[in-house]
C-alpha cells in the first residue's frame, strides 16, 4: 500500500482566518507607513554659499509636517487664505485622501455589508484614490534629490552672477562657495518608507480588484495636473531659505 504524502490543506476556517490576517497586515502596514512620514525626514538639504553660510544651521530636514509647514511661507505674495488652502490641499491629498480610502477598502473587506451598500463604498474608495497623491509625491521627492540643486542654480545664476562676481573675487577663501546661494538635496528615510506606503497600497488596490468593479467615476473628478505641479513647486518652494533676511 502506498502512504498518501500530499501535504493536508488548511481548513477553510483556517484559510479565510489566514486571509483576514494578511488583509489586515496590509492595510496596517499601509496606514502605519503614511503615519510615520509625518515625522521622518523625507528631504534634506545642504545649503552653501553666502546665504548657506549665514544660516545658523547649513543643513535642515523637512517631514511630510514640515514640507506643509512651510508651504505657507514658500510664496510670500499670496495672500494668507491661498496659502492655507494650499496646506490644506497638499495634506488632503497626499495623507487625508490616501488613509480614508484606506479605511473604507478595510471596511469593504472586513465588515458584513449588503451588495449596495459595498458598491457605494466602493465608489467612494475610487474617488479618494483617484484623489490620492502619496505615489506621486514619493516620485517628486526622489526626483528632488537629484534636480533640485541644478533648478535653483539655474534660476539663481543669471539673477547673482553679478554678486558671485565679487564673492568669487573678494571672498573665495571665507565661503564654503563664492555664490550666493548652492543647495544639495538628499532624501532622506522617510521618502523610502513612503515609496513602500506606495507599494503596499498598489498591492491592496490590486487584491481589492477581484471584487465587484465599482460604478464608473464622472468625468473630471480625477486629480488634476495641477495637483501635480502643486507638488513639485511646494516641495522646490519649502526647501529654499529666502536669500535675505
Amino acid at each position: 500500500l502506498r502512504s498518501s504524502s500530499r501535504p493536508e490543506r488548511l481548513p477553510p476556517g483556517w484559510r479565510s482566518t489566514a486571509r483576514l490576517l494578511c488583509t489586515l497586515a496590509l492595510f496596517a502596514a499601509a496606514g502605519g507607513c503614511l503615519l510615520g512620514c509625518l515625522f521622518l525626514p523625507v528631504l534634506r538639504g545642504e545649503y552653501g554659499g553666502l546665504a548657506g553660510d549665514l544660516r545658523a544651521s547649513a543643513e535642515a530636514s523637512f517631514s511630510l509636517a514640515g514640507l506643509g509647514a512651510a508651504a505657507y511661507d514658500a510664496d510670500p505674495i499670496a495672500s494668507p487664505p491661498t496659502r492655507r488652502l494650499s496646506q490644506l490641499v497638499f495634506f488632503t491629498t497626499t495623507l487625508g485622501c490616501p488613509l480614508g480610502w484606506l479605511a473604507l477598502l478595510a471596511t469593504r473587506s472586513l465588515a458584513a455589508l449588503s451588495r449596495g451598500r459595498r458598491r457605494q463604498l466602493a465608489r467612494w474608495s475610487e474617488l479618494l484614490y483617484a484623489w490620492s497623491t502619496h505615489e506621486v509625491l514619493a516620485v517628486v521627492l526622489f526626483n528632488s534629490a537629484l534636480e533640485l540643486g541644478q533648478y535653483f542654480q539655474y534660476l539663481l545664476d543669471p539673477r547673482c552672477e553679478p554678486i558671485n562676481a565679487l564673492l568669487r573675487e573678494y571672498f573665495a577663501d571665507q565661503l564654503s562657495e563664492p555664490k550666493c546661494l548652492s543647495i544639495r538635496a538628499t532624501t532622506g528615510a522617510g521618502t523610502f518608507v513612503l515609496a513602500a506606503a506606495a507599494a503596499v497600497s498598489d498591492d491592496v488596490e490590486e487584491r481589492d480588484g477581484g471584487e465587484a468593479s465599482p460604478p464608473p467615476l464622472p468625468v473630471g473628478v480625477e486629480a488634476p495636473a495641477w495637483l501635480v505641479q502643486m507638488l513639485v513647486a511646494l516641495t522646490a518652494r519649502a526647501t529654499t531659505p529666502p536669500i535675505a533676511s
